[in-house]
């Protein structure tokens, strides 16, 4: 049969994990440090150019999006212009690496 735990074991155990949390958040903080060259790299490496791949396959599809879209008005128009290339064109262009 298993001994039950007395509460001082169980208070203590709750201290020393309290007492170990700032260090925690310490040691998190210099990790950002340290994964953000990594993220830079994955997103220049990976990311970018499956959204280059986005930004053509909109462009081809935008054609099509605007002939459909025209019975529809302005607004059809401008949603299928910014679907298709403006967020692609954005987050290829304009968004910082690694900034996810």
């Amino acid at each position: 049969m298993r001994k039950r735990r007395t509460p001082r074991t169980t208070i203590l155990a709750f201290i020393l994990i309290v007492s170990m949390l700032p260090s925690l958040t310490a040691q998190a903080q210099n990790l950002t440090n340290v994964l953000k060259p990594v993220e830079i790299g994955f997103d220049a490496v990976i990311i970018r150019p499956l959204q280059l791949t986005t930004l053509v396959v909109g462009s081809v599809l935008l054609c099509p999006a605007l002939l459909l879209s025209v019975p529809n008005g302005e607004t059809a128009r401008s949603e299928a212009i910014e679907l298709f290339w403006t967020i692609p064109y954005e987050n290829l262009v304009e968004r910082e690496l690694g900034d996810f």
